[in-house]
């Protein structure tokens, strides 16, 4: 029941994903924090250690803000190109204690293959 994003349909099939954690790319992630009058914070980061549920990311800056600690709230994915769209909820974040270029994302754990439903512009489910 939850709406992941928008995406533009490349082809038809199936597609593989892999786990947050267990990726070692770079990415661009969107923080919101859960202070109600905090701003959002762009950020880019690369998991360096991942887990069953957790993932430690360290991040290279606050793209407005250099250097600033950051604060709890929940990551996202930012712009990473044509087949990751925006905003998709990544997990819980926190920082790591005494390492300000460290965050905790903790992802919810889920096992297995998932299916999920595409709605084309126009239709309804």
């Amino acid at each position: 029941g939850l709406c992941l994003g928008t995406t533009k349909g490349l082809s038809f099939g199936l597609a593989l994903v892999t786990s947050f954690g267990a990726s070692r790319q770079s990415w661009s992630l969107l923080l919101m924090p859960d202070e109600v009058d905090a701003r959002p914070r762009e950020l880019r980061g690369e998991v360096i250690r991942g887990g069953e549920g957790r993932a430690i990311v360290r991040f290279v800056a606050d793209r407005f803000v250099p250097g600033a600690q950051l604060p709890k709230g929940y990551l996202f994915t930012g712009s990473n190109g044509p087949h990751c769209p925006a905003g998709l909820l990544i997990g819980s974040v926190r920082p790591v204690s005494g390492r300000r270029d460290l965050l905790e994302v903790l992802v919810p754990v889920a096992h297995g293959p998932r299916a999920a439903t595409v709605i084309k512009q126009g239709e309804q489910p």
